[in-house]
């Protein structure tokens, strides 16, 4: 378990995010996959000129789980960082980048479509649409091309992130799919948001308080089934979970502190 405090210089801070290199099957060592990384990122507030984030540089590996953990007390701050991660706002200064890619060098299909799932307590799921539709409608924007109609592909993902609402105990997993979101209790739809995340199998999984509304029990389930999507069936993933819990944020593999 590894804690990465970035409150200090941001060369130093990047550096400090590089985890150890690791052996193959041979014992060689292997350089670690660079997935996600901030670099002297500074954005300012317009009005005011004050620094939101001044000179911040993480880097996230592939086949890891981060929490990045911050400020409670700041709104502003935790709001324009998962803008900045997803890609939805872009740095005054320094770069946010998925690979070796700046994330204003991707259109927007190849940045949601490919690179990053989105993981966020408003606008995560449609509410006027069923749970398979939530992903069939996900992956059929993102342009993709699917081995498997994404019917049947629909239904395999709720499956892996035990998607069951509660109802009648004969009904079909198909059948029990076909629920309007708006009608299920908060961990189906946590469920289905990490369905949603994954369906077009993105490199990056990026959720912003995924367990806000769940109580202890389920909070630990969600945190569970994130960790393990950085294990994809093509591909090792990197998770990142922006939080102010610090509970949560050392559930993952390894903690980023932006608190101070």
């Amino acid at each position: 378990k590894t804690v990465i405090d970035c409150s200090g210089d941001g060369d130093v801070a990047f550096r400090a995010g590089v985890e150890c290199n690791k052996g193959d099957e041979k014992g060689r060592m292997q350089p670690p996959t660079l997935m996600f990384s901030m670099r002297g990122v500074t954005v300012t507030d317009a009005q005011t000129g004050e620094h939101i984030w001044s000179d911040l540089s993480i880097r996230c590996e592939a086949g890891t789980s981060y929490g990045v953990l911050v400020d409670a007390h700041d709104a502003r701050r935790h709001d324009t960082l998962v803008a900045l991660m997803a890609g939805f706002a872009h740095p005054d200064e320094g770069s946010v980048l998925t690979k070796s890619t700046p994330l204003p060098d991707l259109t927007p299909l190849e940045l949601r479509g490919h690179r990053i799932g989105v993981l966020l307590q408003q606008f995560a799921l449609r509410g006027d649409l069923s749970a398979a539709a939530n992903l069939e409608y996900a992956m059929d924007a993102s342009n993709r091309n699917y081995l498997k109609p994404i019917a049947v592909l629909a239904q395999e993902l709720l499956t892996r992130v035990g998607f069951a609402p509660s109802g009648d105990d004969n009904a079909t997993q198909a059948e029990r799919s076909r629920a309007l979101v708006r009608t299920l209790g908060a961990v189906d739809r946590a469920r289905v948001m990490v369905a949603r995340a994954i369906a077009t199998d993105p490199d990056i999984v990026l959720a912003d308080e995924p367990t806000a509304t769940l109580d202890e029990a389920d909070t630990a389930d969600i945190l569970d089934l994130l960790r393990a999507q950085v294990h994809g069936e093509s591909k090792r993933r990197t998770v990142i979970v922006v939080t102010t819990d610090p509970h949560v944020a050392a559930a993952m593999d390894e903690t980023i502190d932006l608190t101070h």
